[in-house]
């Protein structure tokens, strides 16, 4: 099921996508929201300014009710910085998005780290006015061989799904998005708080209908130690926004962008993966419980998530302010 509907999309929506090389340099404003992130700040800021050669704009941190000295940090890294209450991700970014005027924006999570020559590969694509976004693939740095597994099927389907009009899901910790498409896409879902940006901003983005989202083989990582505690609090707010999703926004793309919304049901799949495998696995073998039980265990936090999804979707009343923790 996973496969199916990214491959569906390449064979018969089809829409390529033809590099254009360019020497210019891009106006980019790197928008960074951050809550409490003294121990990752630093790091990415560092290595988003190994790019800056590549381009010309702003790296603006909104430091959100930051408890710890997260500003003070960004600024001596060389960001301008702004401290602010919302204590929201998602108003934090609104906020940061207006204060833009550049042609792209790349919002980024701290935490993320760029390799030195990131910007370099996307010199081919800037141009075109048909891509409204691009999205670099992710590997986590301390990630296991069955986590690396996982990733790299992640990132051929993603390949998949980018040759046709691209991802209605992104890896968050870096996206650049034309900012008239990304202003127009905040204008769309500013009746709501929305809890996971990663799915509510390209779906939105997929409103227009010849718009794409380019998946790029060259990617990034991340700084590697996140605490459990940030790290539940981080999968409970994308499960919640995962159901937000298929409520509020699921419904419009069936109407508006119908190659997309068959994109979309690939990340409908993986909210009730537990589910799909559970009947592969006990349907096919009175020991299927044996890697069902491995599952559960191995992935046991988005295996919890993926079980409580049915009783979110129907009974759970969302609260709707996309907070921090």
């Amino acid at each position: 099921m996973s496969i199916f509907f990214p491959t569906l999309s390449a064979l018969f929506f089809r829409r390529p996508i033809h590099p254009t090389k360019s020497t210019k340099k891009i106006r980019l404003d790197i928008l960074i929201p951050a809550h409490n992130e003294s121990d990752s700040i630093a790091t990415t800021l560092k290595s988003i300014f190994e790019n800056r050669s590549q381009f010309e704009g702003k790296i603006l941190v909104a430091a959100d009710a930051c408890q710890d000295d997260t500003a003070q940090k960004a600024g001596a890294n060389g960001a301008e910085v702004e401290s602010v209450n919302f204590k929201s991700k998602w108003n934090s970014l609104n906020h940061l998005v207006k204060k833009s005027n550049a042609d792209w924006i790349g919002l980024v999570d701290c935490g993320a780290l760029w390799p030195a020559d990131l910007l370099e590969g996307m010199n081919a694509y800037w141009e075109n006015p048909k891509i409204l976004g691009l999205a670099p693939s992710y590997l986590p740095s301390k990630a296991g061989m069955l986590t690396r597994i996982f990733w790299q099927f992640e990132k051929k389907l993603k390949s998949l799904e980018s040759l046709s009009l691209g991802p209605v899901s992104v890896h968050g910790a870096t996206v650049f998005y034309r900012r008239k498409n990304l202003v127009d896409a905040l204008a769309v879902l500013e009746s709501q708080n929305w809890l996971n940006d990663d799915v509510a901003i390209p779906t939105a983005i997929h409103f227009a209908l010849d718009g794409h989202i380019v998946y790029l083989e060259k990617g990034i990582s991340d700084i590697g130690h996140l605490k459990a505690a940030n790290e539940f609090v981080r999968r409970q707010r994308m499960t919640l926004g995962n159901i937000q999703w298929i409520r509020l926004l699921l419904p419009q793309l069936r109407k508006k962008n119908i190659i997309t919304y068959l994109i979309a049901q690939r990340r409908l799949f993986r909210v009730f993966w537990i589910y799909w495998l559970g009947m592969l696995f006990l349907g096919a073998s009175n020991y299927g419980i044996i890697p069902l039980l491995f599952l559960l265990l191995f992935f046991r936090q988005s295996a919890i998530a993926s079980l409580l999804a049915p009783y979110l979707l129907l009974r759970f009343k969302i609260n709707e302010q996309a907070r921090w923790s």
